[in-house]
């Protein structure tokens, strides 16, 4: 018999019995449950800075031809969540994304439209560094790879992302270049990507030890960038932007700040190995 996994499924029966509903590996949560509470409520939103090479409906990018203010916006949803099962870990959930609208990205501007992390800054001092997990997902979360005939896979989890720390900063971003980047285009708004894509958005956790409890802690002063093209750009938090559970939009547009820093990923990242990052060189989109 084996006794280490008997141990395990009883612990599992014992905690289920007790009524703590533990989160298990490879789990699509629902944040309506009353186990979650909302720590802070974040809104990435800003459009995709334009290379002067790439072209638009197949000539050179001029004043009276050019994307839109819609074919170039960005969007994401961060919400920040604690466990009453365990207070000190949160979830990371990203949703809700738009990776530009209305337009045919193809060639090597397709990296460029990618999400591939989210920055938080702000972080109330005094907590441990956390321990990273990417081991679950949101309901219709799917992985979607790779070319003109794409197959979708169903997410239990989200793969493809590490944990990078600086000061009361985290960058949670994709592990080699723009692989399993976050997007909303379907196949035939992105033609000739062979990279795999997640779709829906995703969800990690992080675990600041024992002892803690992030529902005590002040969140009102983090603030929240989306990365782009593996650290090509970052879109940062809409002014629009409410904290805690007060997210009702404004339906105020806002102008957002870019920051362009190509060493935007210098961040540490512990144990974890980064992957490889380059600065593309992007071509050619048209209008859909």
């Amino acid at each position: 018999m084996d006794y280490a996994k008997l141990s395990v499924k009883l612990l599992l029966i014992a905690l289920l019995v007790v009524g703590v509903n533990l989160p298990l590996y490879g789990d699509v949560l629902d944040f309506s449950s009353p186990d979650f509470v909302l720590l802070t409520a974040l809104h990435t939103d800003g459009s995709l800075v334009v290379d002067p090479s790439w072209t638009w409906n197949g000539a050179p990018l001029s004043d009276t031809n050019h994307p839109s203010e819609a074919n170039l916006r960005l969007q994401s949803d961060i919400n920040l969540y604690s466990s009453l099962s365990d207070p000190a870990l949160m979830f990371v959930q990203v949703t809700n994304i738009s990776t530009t609208q209305g337009a045919f990205w193809f060639g090597s501007a397709i990296p460029a439209t990618v999400q591939t992390g989210i920055r938080l800054t702000g972080i109330p001092l005094g907590l441990n560094t956390p321990l990273f997990g990417d081991q679950y997902a949101n309901s219709g979360q799917a992985l979607m790879c790779c070319g003109p005939s794409e197959l979708t896979t169903t997410l239990m989890n989200t793969p493809g992302y590490v944990l990078a720390t600086s000061g009361d900063g985290l960058l949670i971003h994709t592990m080699t270049g723009t692989d399993y980047g976050f997007s909303s285009l379907s196949a035939s708004l992105r033609q000739e990507d062979i990279q795999p894509r997640i779709f829906g958005g995703g969800v990690f956790s992080l675990n600041f030890g024992s002892g803690m409890n992030l529902s005590t802690q002040d969140w009102s002063l983090v603030q929240a960038g989306a990365e782009y093209g593996g650290g090509r750009q970052f879109v940062p938090l809409s002014l629009t932007a409410k904290s805690y559970s007060a997210r009702s939009s404004t339906g105020t547009s806002t102008s957002t700040r870019i920051d362009n820093s190509r060493n935007a990923r210098n961040w540490h990242h512990g144990n974890h190995s980064t992957g490889s990052h380059h600065a593309h060189q992007f071509s050619s989109a048209r209008s859909a």
